[in-house]
């Protein structure tokens, strides 16, 4: 259900780091005060409620420009692989947020903790514009550009969305107490899954001045015989 595929060449990720690190001023803060995270890009899960996407919409339309504008390259060769992994027309969704980058800086809190355990359920807060939309099969991607020096990965463990439909909270409870799996990440290499396995950003246990988590992100549907990408 997950597979790493490749993606940018160490000079690609290098480059890109440089362009994200470029355009500092432009990072939308996300920390809340408790630590350093900030995304490129709108993003769905955060910007977005089940009843007002207003939000989501505005941002998006503020950032996608300047993710267009820099990162134009990157989105074709985003689309290539698509197309040639999942053999559709890949495109983005007007008026939705481009994949975009989530930029976790040197923290104590959060390397130590990782990010909390979920599932990328997040296409329900929005309305999608086309008539045949495949819900069931979802996917999601990461693929980092920026590693702290300890290295960063994914955990996840053997419980679906659907498993946990038909589970008691004490029988979910049980199941996530399990010891998870751990994906190693490598730089340029793009993770894929269907986001519909329960995973968090796994803790970084050694944490050095100067670290950076830094991801492309970015989710898809099949609508109306296409792939579409957004975040």
């Amino acid at each position: 259900m997950l597979s790493e595929l490749d993606f940018l060449t160490p000079e690609e990720a290098k480059s890109t780091l440089e362009k994200v690190m470029a355009l500092k001023e432009r990072w939308i803060d996300r920390s809340q005060g408790f630590y350093p995270f900030y995304s490129l890009g709108a993003n769905l899960y955060i910007d977005s409620s089940s009843d007002d996407d207003s939000i989501y919409r505005k941002k998006a339309q503020e950032q996608n420009p300047i993710l267009m504008a820099n990162f134009s390259g990157l989105y074709d060769k985003l689309i290539a692989l698509f197309q040639e992994v999942y053999d559709v027309p890949v495109t983005f969704v007007d008026g939705f947020a481009l994949p975009g980058f989530h930029i976790f800086l040197a923290s104590k809190v959060f390397y130590e903790k990782g990010g909390s355990n979920h599932f990328d359920m997040q296409y329900q807060k929005i309305k999608w514009p086309y008539a045949d939309i495949d819900y069931d099969n979802p996917i999601s991607f990461t693929c980092p550009v920026a590693l702290p020096m300890a290295g960063a990965g994914l955990q996840y463990w053997d419980i679906t969305q659907d498993m946990v439909e038909k589970m008691s909270g004490t029988e979910f409870a049980k199941a996530r107490a399990v010891e998870p799996h751990y994906l190693g990440y490598s730089l340029g290499k793009l993770v894929l899954h269907q986001g519909l396995l329960l995973h968090q950003i796994a803790p970084t246990k050694e944490i050095n001045p100067g670290d950076a988590r830094i991801t492309l992100q970015g989710h898809g549907l099949l609508c109306d015989g296409a792939l579409r990408l957004y975040w």
